[in-house]
């Protein structure tokens, strides 16, 4: 993504859309690079819970989130 449509929303609005395209999922799941810190700050702030990491190149990390969906049986 061009650096002008940083910091606009454009991430969280897209999270809040499949939100609302798929209300019923039992689980959302994403994932990012451990170092892309506005992507975890991100996720966290829409109620994402790291689940584990593993390095996937040499010296490069991802890290994978979840987070229960309306569907989500307790």
């Amino acid at each position: 993504m061009h650096p002008h449509y940083f910091r606009r929303g454009i991430a969280s609005k897209l999270l809040r859309h499949v939100f609302a395209l798929e209300p019923d999922a039992a689980r959302y799941v994403v994932s990012t690079g451990a170092l892309n810190a506005p992507a975890l700050k991100l996720y966290e702030s829409a109620g994402f819970e790291e689940q584990y990491r593993r390095e996937i190149a040499p010296g490069i990390e991802l890290v994978t989130l979840a987070k229960p969906g309306g569907g989500a049986t307790h």
